[in-house]
């Protein structure tokens, strides 16, 4: 009985096995969406850090290439620890803001002001701390290479330490708005390039001169494959600029 309805009706299966799988990619893009545009990060010397585990009293973070950070969430003094050294972060409020105050493992100390958004590092004699370099790490995570300046300098700028102490100071990472754009460049590509229905509604829509057809001919349908195809290979780079 099932196989006789379903043979004598193969335009409803087929609609439903497409409705089907409409369904699970709309499923799976907007799940991918919440979860990974919903998720903080802040970086250190380049390199983006997500949470990898929360506990009460210790937060591990990690990125790709450089070592684990973890955090103590301590009450007025949370540690960043990196590669088993302690980076301790004090805070005093200030009329502008709150100041920070970063203690290295050699001794030196810091001074850290938020900005508008931008954390702006001294040291102790009040000038400016500004560490532009280039790293490289082994498979430990261990930094192997600083070919900045020749001259000794810290390991991890002050500012980023404190973005990694403060939860409040990590970012929301990705674009929503350009995911859905390649999104939509993408439906809209193989719209264009797969139904013949579409292809028609585009011929109607757009406006059509004394020397064309008054019927879409093989010629418009070659070109809107060819654009949709255009448009599905556009949404590769617009979805990896959303991330």
């Amino acid at each position: 009985m099932i196989k006789k309805w379903i043979g004598s009706k193969p335009f409803k299966l087929s609609t439903i096995l497409t409705i089907a799988v409409l369904v699970v990619i709309s499923v799976l893009l907007i799940s991918f969406a919440s979860s990974y545009f919903s998720q903080s990060v802040f970086y250190v010397n380049g390199e983006k850090y997500t949470k990898a585990n929360e506990q009460s009293n210790l937060i591990t973070y990690q990125s790709i290439n450089g070592p684990p950070i973890e955090v103590l969430p301590k009450d007025d003094t949370p540690v960043v620890r990196i590669n088993d050294e302690d980076y301790a972060i004090s805070r005093s409020e200030d009329i502008n803001g709150p100041i920070f105050h970063v203690s290295y493992p050699n001794g030196k100390k810091y001074k850290v002001i938020n900005q508008s958004g931008t954390m702006f590092s001294y040291d102790e004699n009040g000038e400016m701390v500004s560490f532009i370099s280039i790293y490289a790490y082994d498979g430990n995570g261990t930094r192997l290479m600083n070919n900045a300046e020749e001259k000794e300098e810290e390991l991890y700028y002050p500012g980023s330490l404190v973005e990694a102490a403060y939860p409040e100071y990590h970012e929301k990472q990705g674009t929503p708005l350009i995911y859905w754009t390649a999104v939509f460049l993408l439906v809209l590509g193989w719209c264009q390039f797969r139904y013949e229905k579409f292809q028609n509604f585009l011929f109607f829509i757009h406006p059509r001169y004394s020397w064309q057809d008054d019927e879409p001919n093989d010629f418009h349908y070659f070109l809107c494959k060819c654009c949709g195809i255009l448009l599905m290979v556009s949404a590769l780079p617009v979805f990896l600029k959303s991330l």
